[in-house]
């Protein structure tokens, strides 16, 4: 009687023992039992680093009940699950990898189900920054390089200097590595650049125009003289190496009628001055570049006041012989009011012109402007392309190949990146708020965005990496990257 009290009583003892180690099977499968049935694992959506994965219902033939684990490539990550649905963190970008899942029943017989995905690219490629070597900087003017890199263009401040601002000039490669960079002791940061085709960068700084050499030694330097009261905005080379230059004129500002002339002069590839023209009709006539068209004719756009006696400036264009001589001039009034303030623009097949600025008035707002070759208007369109602030307004732009442009514009709160099409629509839109201040946008040779900051700091964005939601930095500064991007 007591041998079989206690047979009993360990037979039930060994029943209600829980197996703590993992690596221990359970029972062994029964004999004659069946696995579960076949199901099917679909793969519910795929970011940078997470899965979501789901499975249907594995019947088993038993009538037993079902669990599941998960496994992601050769690790269990879900034991004993009996939901049909699970999100697996932590995933490298851009990989790879197999969701497998088992249906098992209690006495472990399973049948199995897996699928491939491959996570998306990051956001982000690449994330430097860089320092030309000053306590306090900023970057001012950039321009992409035909060799893939950037001249960029700013000034610096040491404090055992007693802070007082020096011009620089630097160089970088591709992988946005410095090459060289020279300090210049010129008043002001350089106004615009503009790179040769024989080699070497055309510089201009206030009323100065000068050239220097791939390693920015300067080669020569012009400045015109203090009573003319020249502000150059752009410079552009021809074909046979010789160098156009626009800005305005303030010598006459206290007269009534024409107050700001505009301005435009060539000079030889050796800096001598070949001409140079002052004019204008009404009160304000300021051109920001100079396009030179296919049949040599000069194409200044800027803004100008369209009535005498008005200072309210919209978009125009002006139109003069290869030796500067008056064609015509054409305005383009906005839509919705306000003043322009053109950015820059590019020349198209068959003589179009593609303008870039912004209107301000009670609040900003970017324009885009397509001019057929007979100058009328093929499109105008106004987007308020920020990122969720005030004020928003067109920093830089750049050509993606395809008729489109990419375009960077910014508000009081951060940058907005967007894809101009050929039809003037707005395809797509990339929200950085809190982020730098934006110098340049540039749509590089594997089909990625490059944005670099006033503070040095390089984003290289992924076009088809995977973009979450907003992590913003509490609008705290914007001298210094943080948070992600929304969509």
């Amino acid at each position: 009687m007591k041998q079989t009290f206690l047979l009993v009583f360990i037979l039930i003892m060994a029943g209600c023992s829980k197996v703590e180690n993992s690596n221990v099977e359970g029972p062994p499968a029964s004999p004659g039992a069946n696995p579960p049935g076949n199901f099917s694992v679909v793969i519910d959506k795929v970011t940078d680093t997470e899965v979501q994965i789901s499975w249907s219902n594995a019947v088993d033939p038993d009538q037993d009940a079902v669990h599941y684990d998960v496994v992601i490539n050769d690790s269990v990550v879900g034991y004993d699950l009996v939901v049909k649905k699970m999100i697996v963190s932590g995933l490298l970008p851009d990989r790879e990898y197999t969701a497998g899942v088992i249906a098992l029943d209690p006495y472990r017989n399973s049948s199995k189900s897996a699928r491939y995905f491959h996570t998306l690219k990051p956001f982000f490629k690449e994330i430097t920054s860089v320092n030309p070597g000053f306590d306090f900087y900023g970057c001012q003017t950039g321009i992409k390089t035909n060799d893939k890199g950037y001249l960029i263009s700013g000034y610096g401040e040491n404090i055992y200097k007693g802070r007082i601002p020096q011009y620089f000039i630097l160089k970088m490669d591709v992988a946005f590595n410095v090459e060289w960079m020279q300090l210049y002791n010129l008043a002001g940061y350089a106004q615009s650049l503009q790179e040769c085709t024989g080699g070497g960068y055309i510089v201009t700084w206030g009323s100065t125009v000068t050239k220097i050499n791939t390693t920015g030694d300067m080669l020569w330097s012009t400045t015109y003289p203090a009573d003319d009261e020249i502000f150059l905005n752009s410079s552009t080379e021809d074909q046979d190496g010789n160098i156009f230059v626009t800005g305005f004129s303030s010598r006459h500002a206290q007269q009534d009628s024409v107050k700001y002339e505009y301005f435009v002069a060539k000079l030889s590839s050796g800096g001598g001055e070949l001409w140079k023209k002052f004019g204008g009709t009404f009160q304000l006539n300021e051109p920001h570049k100079l396009n030179i068209q296919p049949d040599g004719r000069l194409v200044l756009f800027g803004r100008a006041s369209d009535a005498p006696g008005s200072l309210r400036a919209i978009f125009w264009l002006l139109n003069l012989d290869n030796s500067g001589n008056f064609l015509n001039q054409h305005f383009y009034q906005c839509n919705v009011g306000g003043e322009d303030m053109p950015y820059s623009f590019v020349t198209l097949p068959a003589n179009e012109q593609l303008l870039f600025g912004t209107v301000s008035g009670g609040s900003s707002i970017p324009r885009f402007t397509k001019i057929r070759d007979n100058w009328s208007v093929a499109w105008d369109h106004n987007y308020s392309l920020g990122s969720g602030g005030y004020n928003p307004s067109v920093i830089d732009f750049d050509a993606m190949g395809n008729g489109s442009y990419l375009v960077m514009c910014n508000d009081d709160e951060g940058e907005n990146i967007s894809v101009l099409n050929g039809n003037g629509d707005i395809e797509r839109q990339i929200l950085f708020n809190n982020f730098p201040i934006g110098l340049l946008v540039k749509y590089d040779s594997d089909g990625n965005y490059v944005y670099l900051a006033k503070t040095g700091d390089v984003f290289v964005i992924n076009h088809d990496g995977y973009m979450g939601a907003p992590i913003l930095n509490n609008k705290t500064t914007r001298s210094s990257p943080a948070g992600r991007p929304s969509r």
